[in-house]
């Protein structure tokens, strides 16, 4: 079945007539047609028996999974074509993104439709990779593996956060690469314990931990993995938080199956953490899915009531995090699959020190 009609399906069961999408990177996925459109119009519209993609002309698309191509030139007004198509007195969904400029003019042209956020639906239909997508993120994180190493290396040249950042993005590129999957996070020490640090100026000191949160593009699907390391021998508590950061992540890794319920899998891995002492310092969830984008459906944490089934693929990254010491994470990506789990990373996570 191809991805629109999945699309469709998810339609019917939530009462939908029609969606508009003007979400690149979902459009990329359901109809294979990628592209920036900047500040012109681009959606893709979907009914039960037919589908649109308008498109201005300058982006000469010529080629369409499932869609019709309706082209337009500036000057033109896409969106009451757009507005034409949806069924009379019915119920509408939009994604979630969708620029309210383009909502309320719908709105203005059709007040005979109610229109509902129809985001969830495509969310729904990107979360379970098929056959081709998830050989395609096996390929993205063994990349990442290898850029991983390279990175460690580089480091043992005490190199300041904003350099060792600014080096990866060539290591991808190298492998076959087209771009990082998120602005890298590279923090010693103290910045260790931000979860989300920006790379600065600042260098190194003898027992720092060295936080690597890294990912890249391949042939358009993302990685993520993080790794920390230490510059030189790490206290006594800093070398018990990475044993209990390691130990939440694999009593998470081993819990995972299909079936079992996703906010359960952070509950292991924060259960762990909590029972060590350090609870209160695990401030994020336990990870996300990923995909075509770094950060996708599912969320793995609290409140999340779905059940991890096959074709979910998303991150487990625990992490203790305190202000004034440091901090660490480990994460890697898994896929569910009809068997179990597939771990996708496989760089060591033994405690290096360089």
């Amino acid at each position: 079945m191809n991805r629109i009609e999945k699309l469709r399906e998810e339609m019917k069961k939530s009462g939908l007539a029609a969606l508009l999408l003007t979400q690149p990177m979902s459009i990329a996925y359901l109809t294979g047609v990628k592209i920036a459109p900047g500040e012109r119009f681009f959606a893709l519209y979907v009914d039960e028996k037919e589908s649109a993609l308008f498109v201005n002309v300058l982006f000469s698309v010529t080629e369409c999974k499932g869609a019709e191509i309706k082209s337009y030139k500036d000057g033109d007004d896409p969106l009451k074509s757009v507005a034409e198509r949806f069924p009379k007195d019915s119920l509408c969904g939009v994604d979630g993104l969708m620029p309210a400029k383009i909502l309320l003019r719908l709105m203005a042209l059709r007040g005979d439709l109610k229109f509902t956020d129809g985001g969830a639906l495509t969310a729904k239909v990107r979360m379970y990779k098929d056959r081709v997508e998830q050989a395609k993120m096996r390929a993205s994180s063994l990349q990442n593996d290898e850029v991983m190493g390279e990175l460690i290396e580089l480091a043992k040249k005490r190199l300041s956060e904003k350099v060792l950042a600014e080096k990866l993005l060539p290591m991808y590129l190298k492998r076959g690469g087209s771009a990082l999957s998120f602005d890298p996070i590279t923090g010693y020490g103290p910045h260790a314990a931000e979860p989300h640090h920006v790379p600065d100026d600042t260098m190194p000191k003898e027992g720092d931990c060295l936080v690597l949160d890294i990912g890249g593009v391949l042939d358009d699907y993302c990685s993520d993995m993080t790794r920390t390391i230490f510059l030189g021998e790490p206290s006594p508590e800093m070398r018990k938080i990475y044993e209990v950061v390691k130990g939440a992540q694999q009593a998470a890794l081993d819990f995972i199956k299909p079936g079992v319920l996703l906010k359960d899998i952070d509950t292991v891995a924060r259960d762990y953490i909590e029972k060590a002492g350090y609870g209160e310092y695990f401030t994020h969830r336990l990870g996300h899915g990923i995909g075509l984008e770094v950060h996708e459906e599912p969320s793995i944490g609290l409140p999340n009531g779905l059940y991890a089934e096959p074709g979910m693929c998303f991150s487990v990254e625990p992490g203790i995090y305190v202000p004034g010491l440091g901090g660490v994470r480990i994460e890697d990506l898994v896929m569910i699959t009809d068997e179990g789990v597939e771990l996708l990373n496989h760089f060591s996570k033994d405690l290096i020190i360089i």
